[in-house]
Protein backbone atom coordinates (compact mmCIF):
# COMPACT_ATOMS: atom_id res chain seq x y z
CA UNK A 1 0.00 0.00 0.00
CA UNK A 2 1.53 3.38 -1.24
CA UNK A 3 0.41 6.52 0.61
CA UNK A 4 1.55 10.37 -0.38
CA UNK A 5 3.09 12.05 1.96
CA UNK A 6 4.06 16.34 1.67
CA UNK A 7 7.10 17.07 2.95
CA UNK A 8 7.17 20.33 4.74
CA UNK A 9 9.04 23.59 2.96
CA UNK A 10 11.85 23.27 5.72
CA UNK A 11 12.87 20.32 4.80
CA UNK A 12 12.25 20.14 0.60
CA UNK A 13 10.61 22.72 -1.12
CA UNK A 14 7.38 21.25 -2.62
CA UNK A 15 8.65 17.58 -2.80
CA UNK A 16 6.14 14.92 -2.82
CA UNK A 17 7.69 11.50 -1.44
CA UNK A 18 5.60 7.70 -1.99
CA UNK A 19 6.54 5.67 1.24
CA UNK A 20 5.45 2.44 1.30
CA UNK A 21 3.86 1.72 4.50
CA UNK A 22 4.80 -2.17 4.85
CA UNK A 23 8.76 -1.65 4.63
CA UNK A 24 8.31 0.86 7.47
CA UNK A 25 6.40 -1.55 9.68
CA UNK A 26 4.92 1.67 11.73
CA UNK A 27 2.31 0.79 14.04
CA UNK A 28 -1.27 2.64 13.93
CA UNK A 29 -1.05 5.59 15.27
CA UNK A 30 2.40 6.18 14.64
CA UNK A 31 3.55 9.65 13.37
CA UNK A 32 5.26 9.68 10.01
CA UNK A 33 7.24 12.95 10.54
CA UNK A 34 10.36 11.20 12.32
CA UNK A 35 10.80 9.50 9.10
CA UNK A 36 10.14 12.66 6.89
CA UNK A 37 12.75 14.46 8.56
CA UNK A 38 15.38 11.92 8.83
CA UNK A 39 16.09 12.31 5.34
CA UNK A 40 19.94 14.24 5.15
CA UNK A 41 21.31 11.99 2.37
CA UNK A 42 18.00 12.61 -0.16
CA UNK A 43 17.90 16.60 0.89
CA UNK A 44 21.77 17.12 0.54
CA UNK A 45 21.55 15.93 -3.17
CA UNK A 46 18.78 18.12 -4.01
CA UNK A 47 20.06 21.71 -4.83
CA UNK A 48 16.61 23.50 -4.29
CA UNK A 49 16.69 27.04 -3.71
CA UNK A 50 15.66 27.62 0.57
CA UNK A 51 14.58 31.30 0.46
CA UNK A 52 12.52 32.17 3.41
CA UNK A 53 9.74 34.40 2.93
CA UNK A 54 9.99 38.12 3.92
CA UNK A 55 7.94 40.22 5.96
CA UNK A 56 8.21 42.44 2.77
CA UNK A 57 5.48 40.91 0.56
CA UNK A 58 6.96 42.39 -2.71
CA UNK A 59 10.01 40.47 -2.13
CA UNK A 60 8.16 37.81 -1.67
CA UNK A 61 6.29 38.33 -5.00
CA UNK A 62 10.31 38.97 -7.21
CA UNK A 63 11.50 35.81 -5.04
CA UNK A 64 8.53 33.88 -6.18
CA UNK A 65 7.45 32.84 -2.64
CA UNK A 66 3.84 34.27 -3.55
CA UNK A 67 1.28 33.02 -6.37
CA UNK A 68 1.26 36.49 -7.79
CA UNK A 69 0.94 36.48 -12.16
CA UNK A 70 4.49 38.15 -12.83
CA UNK A 71 3.20 40.03 -16.25
CA UNK A 72 7.44 41.23 -16.68
CA UNK A 73 10.60 40.30 -15.60
CA UNK A 74 14.09 41.11 -16.18
CA UNK A 75 17.33 41.18 -14.34
CA UNK A 76 16.06 44.50 -12.35
CA UNK A 77 12.57 44.72 -12.10
CA UNK A 78 9.33 42.37 -11.79
CA UNK A 79 5.89 43.90 -12.75
CA UNK A 80 2.38 42.49 -11.20
CA UNK A 81 -1.35 44.05 -11.03
CA UNK A 82 -2.53 45.92 -8.51
CA UNK A 83 -4.67 44.10 -5.74
CA UNK A 84 -6.88 47.27 -5.80
CA UNK A 85 -7.14 48.15 -9.27
CA UNK A 86 -7.18 52.33 -9.65
CA UNK A 87 -8.47 51.65 -12.79
CA UNK A 88 -8.78 49.19 -15.97
CA UNK A 89 -4.74 48.44 -16.54
CA UNK A 90 -3.04 49.36 -12.59
CA UNK A 91 0.31 47.66 -12.60
CA UNK A 92 3.31 48.11 -10.28
CA UNK A 93 7.03 48.04 -11.35
CA UNK A 94 8.96 46.90 -8.56
CA UNK A 95 12.97 46.96 -8.29
CA UNK A 96 13.88 43.08 -7.58
CA UNK A 97 16.44 44.58 -4.87
CA UNK A 98 14.62 45.97 -1.95
CA UNK A 99 14.69 49.80 -1.75
CA UNK A 100 12.33 51.01 1.28
CA UNK A 101 10.96 53.72 -0.77
CA UNK A 102 10.98 56.87 -3.35
CA UNK A 103 12.75 58.79 -0.65
CA UNK A 104 15.57 56.32 -0.50
CA UNK A 105 17.09 56.73 -3.97
CA UNK A 106 20.04 57.78 -4.25
CA UNK A 107 21.94 59.56 -7.75
CA UNK A 108 23.30 55.91 -8.23
CA UNK A 109 19.62 54.69 -8.75
CA UNK A 110 18.46 57.44 -11.79
CA UNK A 111 19.24 54.31 -14.02
CA UNK A 112 16.91 52.24 -12.11
CA UNK A 113 14.42 54.67 -11.72
CA UNK A 114 14.32 55.13 -15.72
CA UNK A 115 14.52 51.80 -16.31
CA UNK A 116 11.14 51.14 -14.23
CA UNK A 117 9.38 53.94 -16.30
CA UNK A 118 10.58 52.15 -19.25
CA UNK A 119 9.14 49.15 -18.80
CA UNK A 120 5.75 50.79 -17.41
CA UNK A 121 6.20 52.75 -20.95
CA UNK A 122 6.48 49.57 -22.99
CA UNK A 123 3.43 47.48 -20.98
CA UNK A 124 1.52 50.50 -21.37
CA UNK A 125 1.85 50.32 -25.22
CA UNK A 126 1.42 46.28 -25.35
CA UNK A 127 -2.14 46.86 -24.03
CA UNK A 128 -2.93 49.57 -26.62
CA UNK A 129 -3.14 52.19 -23.73
CA UNK A 130 -1.37 55.89 -24.30
CA UNK A 131 0.69 57.64 -21.59
CA UNK A 132 -1.27 60.48 -22.35
CA UNK A 133 -3.77 58.97 -20.57
CA UNK A 134 -1.94 57.24 -17.94
CA UNK A 135 -1.13 58.55 -14.46
CA UNK A 136 2.18 57.16 -13.36
CA UNK A 137 3.89 57.99 -10.01
CA UNK A 138 4.78 56.87 -6.44
CA UNK A 139 3.44 57.26 -3.20
CA UNK A 140 5.41 59.76 -1.19
CA UNK A 141 6.34 58.34 2.44
CA UNK A 142 4.52 58.01 4.90
CA UNK A 143 1.44 57.96 2.81
CA UNK A 144 2.39 54.24 1.11
CA UNK A 145 1.06 50.82 2.15
CA UNK A 146 4.01 48.72 1.37
CA UNK A 147 7.72 49.76 2.46
CA UNK A 148 9.08 48.98 -0.78
CA UNK A 149 9.71 50.85 -4.20
CA UNK A 150 6.61 50.13 -6.34
CA UNK A 151 5.86 52.40 -9.42
CA UNK A 152 2.08 52.70 -10.02
CA UNK A 153 0.94 52.66 -13.50
CA UNK A 154 -2.52 53.63 -13.90
CA UNK A 155 -4.66 53.34 -17.56
CA UNK A 156 -6.92 55.16 -18.56
CA UNK A 157 -6.58 57.86 -16.47
CA UNK A 158 -10.14 58.98 -18.04
CA UNK A 159 -11.72 55.54 -16.50
CA UNK A 160 -10.75 56.50 -12.54
CA UNK A 161 -12.88 56.84 -9.70
CA UNK A 162 -13.07 59.69 -7.40
CA UNK A 163 -11.21 57.81 -5.00
CA UNK A 164 -8.84 56.93 -7.61
CA UNK A 165 -7.95 60.46 -8.46
CA UNK A 166 -7.66 61.54 -4.92
CA UNK A 167 -5.57 58.62 -4.07
CA UNK A 168 -3.25 58.78 -7.06
CA UNK A 169 -3.66 62.87 -7.04
CA UNK A 170 -1.05 63.59 -9.61
CA UNK A 171 1.90 65.93 -7.69
CA UNK A 172 0.00 65.87 -4.55
CA UNK A 173 2.25 65.26 -1.15
CA UNK A 174 0.95 62.09 -1.13
CA UNK A 175 1.59 61.03 -4.98
CA UNK A 176 4.25 62.08 -6.87
CA UNK A 177 5.13 61.74 -10.96
CA UNK A 178 8.61 60.10 -11.85
CA UNK A 179 9.99 63.63 -12.73
CA UNK A 180 9.60 65.24 -9.71
CA UNK A 181 10.59 62.12 -6.97
CA UNK A 182 14.00 60.64 -8.78
CA UNK A 183 16.89 62.70 -6.73
CA UNK A 184 14.16 64.42 -4.62
CA UNK A 185 15.86 64.32 -0.59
Amino acid sequence: MYYKLKIPNFVLRNAVFIISLSKLSIKQGRCFSRYILNLPSLSSKMSLPQTEKSSCIFCNIVNKLEDTEILFEDKQVCVFRDIKPASKFHILTVPKRHIEDVKSLTTSDKDLAQHMLSVAHELLAKNNLTVQDARIGYHWPPFRSVKHLHLHTIAPESQMGILGRMIFKRNSYWFVSVSNSCLKK
